[in-house]
Formats: structure tokens, sequence, C-alpha cells
């Protein structure tokens, strides 16, 4: 594949092309898709950290699907993000893939999450923290106090 680009501050001619060496090596590209499949494995607890772009959403929008797959109820699944627009934004992520790839399980595509995207568990953290307070006994009487942030 021929690129065009400056070196020091100098264009090269449009009719002088040249191979530019891939910035990422393959077997750090292995390694990726490695971990990516990994991250989505059901049966794997994880922590996904990586720098803005880098396909966290579509990583963690997979993992759901497979998740889904192995669940009696989608509301045993529950996906934690820092805001309501990153919440909003793996929502409609999830609810496109399942437009786009229906669930291969019959009870799963029963759920019709599609239609009903109010039983997918995707909450603030603080949201999630107000429901787990308003759960326990002692502190239930005082989260009605409170109001949901």
């Amino acid at each position: 594949m021929a690129y065009l680009c400056r070196i020091a501050d100098r264009a090269l001619p449009e009719d002088e092309e040249f191979e530019v060496a891939p910035m990422i090596e393959p077997e750090s590209t292995a390694a990726d898709a490695r971990a990516r499949e990994e991250a989505t494995d059901p049966t794997r607890s994880i922590v996904l950290q990586a720098p803005a772009g880098s396909g966290k959403t579509t990583v963690l929008t997979a993992r759901f699907m497979r998740l889904l797959e192995s669940v009696d109820e989608p509301e045993e699944i529950l996906a934690v993000t820092f805001t309501r627009k990153a919440a909003a934004a793996m929502r409609a992520r999830i609810v496109e893939a399942l437009g786009k790839i229906p669930p291969a399980s019959a009870r799963a595509r029963a759920w019709d999450l599609a239609n009903n995207p109010g039983r997918l568990r995707i909450q603030t953290i603080d949201s999630f923290n107000f429901w787990l307070a308003s759960q326990l006994p002692v502190t239930a009487t005082r989260a009605a106090h409170f109001e949901r942030g």
C-alpha cells in the first residue's frame, strides 16, 4: 500500500511513493484480538481499561450480547457506567446489536429487548448505589429522603 506523507517539513512529490511499515506489530494485533475475545467470555471476570476511542464500548457490547445467552432473565446482567450519557450510549449500542444479530436462543429472542430496552440494566454507578442502598433495611428508610442523581 502506498502512502503520501511529509518528512521533516518537506512534502514528497506526489509521484514518489513508498511503503510505510505498520505502527502496530502483527503480534500486538494478535494479542489485542485475544484480549478482546477473552474480555467477551462470560465465564471470566474482567476489568476493561483502555484509552478513548480504543473500542471499549464495542467489547462491552459483545460481552453483554454473549451474557444474554447465558442468563434466565436479562435483568440478571448489570452494566455500570459513570455517566448517564455513557449509559444511554451503551443501551443504544446493545439495542442496535440486537437488531442486527438477534440472540441465538429462543428464550433470549422471546424477551424482545429491541422493543423492551427497559429490561436492560445499564446504570450509572450513582443510580446503582442508590438502588443498592434502598435494598438494605437500615438504609432503606433513609434512602427515601434522598433524591436520585
